[in-house]
């Protein structure tokens, strides 16, 4: 049961607060899964959705971003559904959520057919034992999924719909992908579930255009992008120097700890080892390899990489910019 809602004296076109029990069964919750307080917006945005209010939360990488759609989802015993733009993303935060005891699982089209047949069938029960099933923006805008979602929202199962990386969705965005543009269906198919947009990354104009796309009065938690521990530098290659990767070479040489350990390290390349065009299976070794740290090094394009939690610090590097540096003055 979604927690009772206490309104303020003024009218507000959401609701911002939460029963004394209502709050104590969130803080119960917290507490179960390891953490002891809220970061940043967190509890606003996990009580905008208990509420059943849209809202569009920004956080930088690492803010805890995923804890505000995991844990309606607990609190409410239903499903949230979470799209997300990438395998390799889904895969990782599928482990992580797995081994906290909330039962996650990912719906693409890289899983075998069985595999696919065993989550549809998790989605008919009349108890779904699920709480976040992982999509990407193009099967969740599939008829066979739709169906499902539809059946699953009348049903009163539905806790809420997560659309994370949802600067995607803004055609000013710096990732505009149309796919993401057609979510806006949400809407109009699951018309009261709440929808939460995520992102680390989203000027104002961006982030208007996300609220108008798909969010309905949406209320908007915005928190700094800045991440003071990140620091960026550029390196020219000059002329008859040696080849940029002998460079990356030299300066994963530099970080490596006192005991020789190389650090994690991306490094995104138009010629990678690690794309989209690999087997799932390949894929899948990767990203394990390299989270457990069997692998520290890994050449890939931005398939990989985005929003994916391992503790370290890694070094991330591209050889070819895809975008241009641009110095914004303070």
């Amino acid at each position: 049961m979604i927690p009772e809602c206490v309104v303020e004296t003024e009218p507000l076109s959401y609701c911002t607060m939460l029963t004394s029990d209502a709050e104590e069964r969130l803080l119960e919750s917290l507490k179960d899964l390891g953490f002891n307080d809220f970061r940043g917006k967190q509890k606003e945005a996990i009580t905008a959705a208990l509420t059943g209010s849209d809202c569009l939360v920004l956080m930088p990488t690492g803010g805890g971003k995923s804890l505000c759609y995991a844990l309606p989802a607990v609190i409410t015993g239903k499903l949230a559904v979470v799209v997300s733009p990438l395998i390799a993303l889904m895969q990782d935060q599928v482990s992580n959520f797995n081994k906290r005891g909330i039962k996650s699982d990912y719906f693409c089209s890289t899983r075998t057919e069985k595999e696919r047949a065993a989550i549809i069938r998790g989605l008919q029960t009349a108890n779904i034992a699920l709480r976040l099933l992982f999509v990407t923006p193009e099967t969740f805008s599939s008829e066979q999924l739709l169906e499902h979602m539809r059946g699953i929202y009348a049903s009163g199962q539905l806790a809420l719909v997560a659309i994370d990386e949802a600067h995607c969705i803004s055609s000013w965005g710096h990732d505009f992908r149309p796919a993401y543009r057609r979510l806006s269906s949400i809407r109009r198919e699951l018309p009261g579930v709440p929808i939460m947009a995520l992102t680390a990354t989203a000027t104002k104009q961006v982030q208007d255009d996300i609220a108008q796309s798909v969010l309905r009065n949406p209320l908007r938690l915005i928190t700094s992008f800045n991440r003071p521990n990140i620091s960026y530098h550029v390196r020219y290659q000059l002329q008859g120097s040696s080849s940029a990767v002998s460079q990356i070479a030299d300066i994963i040489e530099e970080m490596k700890g006192p005991a020789g350990a190389v650090p994690c390290c991306i490094v995104y390349t138009l010629k990678p080892a690690y794309h989209a065009g690999l087997r799932d299976a390949e894929r899948t070794r990767v990203l394990e390899q390299w989270s457990s740290g069997q692998i520290p090094v890994v050449a890939a394009t931005i398939a990989f990489g985005m929003g994916i939690d391992r503790a370290c610090e890694p070094l991330l590097s591209s050889l070819y910019p895809r975008v241009s540096i641009v110095v914004v003055p303070a």
